[in-house]
């Protein structure tokens, strides 16, 4: 089990001349991220369109990040005038701080169960129908964020808030996936979902986009929400599908052909014996 530290300070662990392994790993408890926990809300605010998205640092190892002064991390869109649309953010733990116990990091092999940590942006009033362009950076005294380097202590993603509604969904469609656990690193960039259901807030809670009160699919994804999938996903899955038809199809022909083939063969040898 990881190890409550003291905060505010590096948890170094030096050797002094006596291999100290492995190394004590500290605490980074899920509760830091209240509201995109994932403890109150398992779906992180995507079934009312206020989605979390958790963002991380790479690990480096026996890198003093921060040289010994507090740090977080900010979002914003990357556009000034976007600023509006893309409204107000809600950062966890506080401010976006990542506190100085975490570091310096030894390497996966020495230290064990070392826990990175992460912070949690949650975008409260996002505009629906309209791709907002998100830019969170790292703030720290020994990590520059370079212009001319868009991956520099930097993250950029997009991300789409998609009001759904009976007139606007297709009956044919299928329900889109559950969100997942998202993470971003350094240099990563993603386009995610979030989806907003039709009704009262309570049937919300209950079946948020995924299930539109009256849409002919909301029974069979509470019935086995596994099978959840895009109809991108379901497509891409169907050629492939199909690809393998046809190769076993393919396959088929070319040893029915062979066994014909032989036959062919074997009346061959048997008239040329008769002959002889």
């Amino acid at each position: 089990m990881n190890e409550f530290c003291q905060p505010g300070r590096y948890n170094e662990q030096p050797d002094n001349g006596v291999l100290n392994y492995p190394k004590r790993a500290c605490q980074f408890n899920r509760t830091f991220l209240r509201d995109c926990s994932g403890l109150n809300d398992s779906t992180y605010g995507y079934q009312d369109g206020r989605p979390c998205i958790l963002v991380k640092m790479n690990r480096v190892i026996k890198f003093y990040a921060g040289a010994n002064q507090p740090m977080n991390i900010s979002c914003t869109a990357k556009k000034e005038e976007e600023m509006q649309k893309l409204g107000e953010i809600a950062m966890f733990p506080a401010e976006g701080n990542i506190d100085l116990m975490y570091f310096p990091y030894y390497g996966k092999k020495i230290h064990v169960n070392y826990t990175q940590p992460v912070v949690a942006v949650k975008f409260l009033n996002l505009t629906f129908n309209h791709e907002h362009n998100v830019e969170c950076k790292i703030n720290a005294a020994n990590i520059k964020t370079d212009e001319r380097d868009k991956f520099a202590g930097r993250v950029a993603f997009k991300i789409r808030a998609i009001f759904c509604s009976l007139s606007s969904v297709p009956k044919s469609q299928t329900p889109p996936p559950p969100p997942p656990d998202l993470r971003a690193g350094a240099g990563a960039s993603q386009k995610w979902d979030s989806c907003h259901g039709d009704g009262e807030r309570a049937s919300l809670q209950e079946e948020g986009c995924r299930g539109v009160l009256g849409s002919p699919w909301s029974e069979q994804v509470k019935q086995d929400p596994l099978t959840w999938k895009a109809p991108s996903v379901r497509e891409g899955e169907r050629k492939k599908e199909r690809k393998k038809e046809r190769k076993k199809e393919r396959k088929k022909e070319r040893k029915k052909g062979r066994e014909k083939e032989g036959r062919k063969g074997e009346a061959e040898r048997k008239k040329r014996k008769k002959k002889r």
